[in-house]
């Protein structure tokens, strides 16, 4: 028995007598487990929480090995005394037996599993963390060990897809961006070229001529509307993307914030769209209405 476990109190150490009956069992089967010399992680992740809950470790008091009285009044501080273990370690051991499940945490400590181990099998799908499940319910500690680092591999070539695509639709938007600042241009360039006609024509111009120069502008407006309209279907799809992503689990908190997030950006896309949709039908209708000839399109 090493010192730290000779060091704990024990029942018979108690001074003052304590309202909290069952805290002073627990204490004792705390004191037990230390005697074999085998604490089970699991037994004492259920008393650590049986303890927290009830919170009768507040105004514990008990003797010293040194002969002093000591008044207990944090459970991290009864951790240490009692359990022989940090605040810290008891709250990792319950967290880890209620991923796992008694059983099988106690099958996953036989077999090396390390916090690192679990750490990693709490980041799986469910889907995946039902296989490590099954490994260790066969207990081999290769088939769980080599299941596991299997699963995680190929979360992270799942995610490396993922950032790959994210960079993919990055450099498809940035050469949208390039593509309407170059038509941005051509369209300031072709305004001013259209105005230094005007100045340096003094002749008033023929109805033709001066119609001429509004076919070209307005073919590099609808050029422009083009690429702004399938930039935004390049942010839905990018959006869309994201649905897939490994991390968020189905129902999760994380999964309802992104849906909540699509549903924005679904009624942002709309209102603009029909904005547009409005705006162009509305301009067509005046454009028809004011033709002083009749007009056919040549389709």
């Amino acid at each position: 028995m090493n010192d730290q476990k000779k060091n704990l109190p024990t029942i018979q150490q108690q001074l003052i007598p304590h309202p909290a009956i069952q805290l002073l069992r627990q204490v004792g089967q705390i004191e037990a487990l230390h005697m074999m010399e085998t604490v089970s992680g699991a037994a004492l992740a259920q008393i650590y929480i049986d303890i927290k809950e009830s919170g009768a470790y507040k105004g514990f008091t008990y003797e010293t090995p040194d002969g002093k009285t000591e008044t207990i009044s944090t459970l991290d501080r009864f951790c240490e005394v009692f359990l022989g273990k940090s605040g810290r370690r008891c709250r990792q051991l319950h967290e880890h037996v209620t991923l796992m499940g008694q059983e099988l945490y106690e099958t996953a400590e036989r077999i090396g599993f390390r916090t690192r181990d679990y750490a990693a099998f709490k980041t799986l799908p469910e889907g995946d963390q039902e296989a490590v499940r099954a490994a260790l319910e066969k207990g081999d500690a290769e088939t769980a060990m080599s299941t596991l680092a299997g699963l995680l591999a190929k979360k992270d070539k799942a995610l490396a897809d993922t950032k790959k695509k994210s960079g993919d639709l990055e450099r498809i938007i940035d050469n949208k961006d390039t593509r309407i600042a170059a038509l941005d241009g051509e369209l300031d360039r072709l305004s001013e070229e259209n105005r230094d006609l005007k100045r340096a024509n003094d002749l008033p111009s023929t109805p033709v001529e001066r119609i001429s120069p509004y076919i070209g502008e307005i073919a590099v407006i609808g050029e422009q509307c083009k690429v702004r309209l399938a930039r935004i279907d390049q942010l839905r799809m990018g959006a869309l993307e994201l649905t897939a992503h490994p991390d968020i689990e189905p129902d999760s908190p994380d999964a309802e914030a992104l849906n909540a997030a699509l549903a924005r950006l679904h009624t942002a896309m709309n209102e603009q769209l029909t904005d547009i949709e409005t705006m162009a039908g509305n301009v067509m209708n005046q454009a028809n209405a004011t033709l002083p000839f009749e007009y056919q399109d040549d389709d």
